[in-house]
């Protein structure tokens, strides 16, 4: 998430592959849109980031297909002797339901200027996953030994983990963050809070994530928290890297409509 190293990642915000129905993979998440406000929480002496300020845009729609997930970010980063840097990222994925396939493209800019293009798909085939991509046109191919998580369809065996009582999940997952990458994500989910009648909020369950990049790596790249609702949204998040903390809350939430599907 931010761009010296975690500005990137900043496009990773929600991540098994189950052979369930299209039916029962749509009664978990919601269709929505969200604006998050982004503010820095907090950050280690010494750091070389002093604050950050933004607004992130996201959407997750949905075909009978598929989901299709959009997002913006729009973010100031201040750094120490007066440097500034104006970040605007634009993300978007179509995630097969059954977790077979994603495809997705990404274009960062900074102050105003193309800096990062990627663009690319990842097909599950049995024990193997096939990532090909154009990265700031370069072409680039490789084979994964594993078959990988999708973001929305790792939200998805979140919530079915934590309705029937499972407090860890273990998975791998590629979110199109980067072409030639996947993630090694420990997940902790708490204890359910009940659903909030007055506030219209679904049960829900207080998740930790810890993202490994490098295999065998013993210290997580980054770390999220959040408050995992029933319906898949996320109202709260805070990722804390090595030397800083980012927290987004939300602004305006508008729920859309499933599609109508046999």
């Amino acid at each position: 998430m931010a761009y010296c190293g975690c500005m990137r990642l900043f496009l990773t915000i929600f991540c098994f592959f189950l052979c369930v129905s299209s039916a029962s993979w749509a009664q978990l998440l919601i269709p929505h849109e969200a604006r998050y406000d982004v503010s820095l929480m907090s950050r280690k002496q010494g750091a070389s980031i002093q604050s950050i300020e933004g607004a992130l845009d996201f959407s997750l729609n949905a075909n009978c297909h598929a989901w299709l997930t959009n997002y913006t970010s729009d973010m100031t980063y201040h750094y120490s002797e007066g440097v500034v840097k104006s970040i605007e990222s634009k993300f978007s994925a179509f995630e097969d339901w059954k977790g077979e396939s994603l495809d997705y493209a990404m274009r960062r800019y900074e102050n105003d200027h193309l800096v990062e293009s990627l663009q690319g798909r990842l097909e599950n085939k049995g024990s193997q996953a096939l990532s090909s991509f154009v990265e700031n046109n370069t072409q680039g191919e490789l084979t994964f030994d594993r078959p990988l998580v999708f973001p929305q369809g790792h939200i998805r065996t979140l919530i079915e983990k934590a309705k029937s009582g499972d407090r860890t999940y273990k998975s791998y997952i590629f979110d199109g963050s980067f072409g030639d990458q996947y993630y090694l994500v420990n997940g902790f989910i708490g204890k359910k809070k009940e659903a909030d009648k007055i506030e219209n909020l679904s049960e829900s369950w207080p998740v930790s994530l810890a993202f490994f990049g490098a295999t065998g790596a013993s210290v997580p790249d980054y770390e999220m928290h959040f408050q995992l609702y029933g319906d898949g949204i996320i109202r709260r998040l805070e990722i804390a890297y090595p030397d800083f903390t980012i927290r987004q809350d939300i602004r305006d939430l508008k729920l859309l409509e499933m599609p109508a599907c046999d």
